[in-house]
């Protein structure tokens, strides 16, 4: 038997040729004298793909199979113990349609058009007793009643099912005039067996397949998709190539069946809506920090406002204003140093509103103080005939949100001449403690007195006697009747701090 030789491999033995030899290929090398051999070209499978497809016999006519969905035929293959099968119509595999909407010149929201997308196979596997692969005691149950097809099992063999392998796929989507505003764009993937439509309605047939969709009524939607392929067949005596062309054809309304509401996708137009946050401003605040986050991804602001206050705001796009929301935070930072910085948030939406406000002296708690001084039987005296006295406070004011845990001052008050005092009231915690002390020295005899004050408490007024006894009282006291001038003392001095 000759010696198969590749060509590179026979230059190699073949050595050095004559000068002018011509080699017009593997035909053309000459043959060494003595060497029996056959030259021939050396081929590389990689560089172009393959797929070898074996053809059906038609020996069995196609049969069709009843109880699976969608309805397939099969064709047996008994020299490589195959049944081929195909659906005998489209099979679809994905649909969405999405409908958009706009806003209309009277401020109405309507209907503008949509697009339907289908995708649909012409090797879909059968659902029902047909799977991937049968025994042939299966097969023998799917197909009794239809003993032709099982002339050629071999009990001892097992048989693949599988998709006959169809070529040259052409999809096409035929609709009723006026549906479509322009012909199906149709993308093909031929070895796959699958096939992608897209197609853009009109404002009437969205309308149309929205109701079907929403009702159940799809089967009544009009059209047909019809996809053609050809099949490989061969005459098992002769082996003769041939080519079977299959018609597979479907109505819209039965690829359709089954899909509901859930397969719609809504486009809402877009629309602009503002967030705001409003910061009144305060000679106690050095500065705010406003940030604004969408809650939907868009990028988010802040913004640093000084003592006078200011506003920071956002502008959110969206297509639907109802699920839209804005997150807010807001730190601000007052100006005595060991003052904590108070923090808020909040969300802005259509139910909460679009807009807040904040006012950070409403995080402050503020006390009027004022001395008065009194004869023995506490009776007001005129400030002018005391005027040796002195009298000094300290405010004690613990807790745990100021750094350190406490808060103190000293201060020196006049007769008659109201103090105001402000504190830090952190928002969502207890209040804290606070003790105020007053020390008095008329003429020369001391005197002291403190009183533990809550965050109501906001209006005190301390008595000094000559003999430098000092007496605290708020406006939740009783007042004995010869200092019901202190009556309305207190209720004047509560106009400084708004409180009644």
């Amino acid at each position: 038997m000759p010696e198969r030789i590749l060509a590179p491999q026979a230059l190699d033995r073949l050595g050095a040729y004559p000068a002018g030899t011509r080699l017009d290929g593997p035909d053309g090398l000459p043959r060494p004298d003595g060497l029996d051999a056959t030259v021939v070209p050396k081929w590389t499978s990689q560089e172009i793909p393959q797929r070898s497809c074996m053809p059906l016999y038609d020996r069995v006519g196609p049969l069709v199979i009843d109880g699976v969905t969608p309805e397939v035929t099969v064709c047996p293959d008994v020299t490589a113990d195959i049944v081929w099968f195909a659906p005998t119509a489209p099979v679809l595999t994905d649909f969405t349609l999405t409908v958009r909407r706009e806003v209309r010149p009277g401020g109405g929201v309507a209907v503008s058009g949509g697009t339907a997308v289908l995708s649909v196979s012409v090797h879909g596997t059968p659902r029902g007793p047909a799977v991937p692969s049968l025994l042939p005691g299966d097969l023998r149950n799917l197909l009794e009643g239809q003993a032709p097809a099982l002339a050629f099992v071999d009990p001892a063999s097992a048989f693949a099912l599988l998709p006959a392998p169809l070529s040259g796929l052409d999809v096409v989507l035929q609709l009723p005039a006026g549906v479509a505003t322009e012909p199906p764009s149709v993308t093909v993937s031929p070895l796959a067996g699958s096939a992608t439509i897209a197609v853009e309605l009109s404002e009437p047939a969205v309308l149309d397949w929205v109701s079907a969709l929403e009702t159940g009524t799809v089967r009544a939607l009009a059209g047909v998709v019809r996809a053609t392929a050809s099949v490989p067949t061969a005459d098992p005596d002769n082996w003769f190539p041939g080519v079977d062309t299959q018609v597979l054809e479907a109505s819209l309304g039965s690829l359709l069946a089954g899909r509901g509401a859930a397969d719609i996708r809504w486009i809402d137009p877009q629309q602009t809506v503002s967030a705001t946050v409003v910061v009144v401003g305060s000679r106690l605040v050095d500065r705010t920090t406003v940030a604004l986050r969408p809650t939907d991804g868009q990028a988010p602001r802040s913004a640093v406002l000084g003592p006078p206050g200011g506003r920071g705001d956002i502008t959110v796009v969206t297509r639907d204003p109802r699920s839209a929301a804005v997150d807010w935070r807001a730190e601000v930072a007052f100006t005595p140093p060991r003052w904590p910085v108070v923090p808020a948030a909040g969300r802005l939406d259509s139910v909460r509103g679009w807009i807040t406000m904040l006012k950070p002296e409403s995080w402050c708690a503020g006390y009027v103080l004022t001395v008065v001084p009194v004869d023995t039987a506490g009776r007001p005296v005129a400030a002018a005939t005391r005027a040796g006295d002195r009298v000094q406070g300290v405010l004690n004011f613990t807790a745990p949100y100021v750094g350190g845990g406490l808060l103190s001052t000293a201060f020196e008050v006049e007769y008659g001449r109201p103090t105001s005092l402000v504190l830090p009231r952190y928002p969502d915690e207890a209040f804290g403690d606070l003790v105020v002390t007053l020390f008095a020295d008329c003429g020369g005899t001391p005197g002291q007195s403190s009183r533990r004050l809550g965050e109501q408490d906001a209006v005190v007024t301390a008595l000094v006697r000559p003999d430098g006894a000092v007496e605290l009282h708020t406006a939740a006291d009783s007042l004995p009747e010869a200092s019901s001038g202190l009556s309305a003392l207190l209720a004047r001095l509560g106009s400084l701090t708004g409180r009644r």
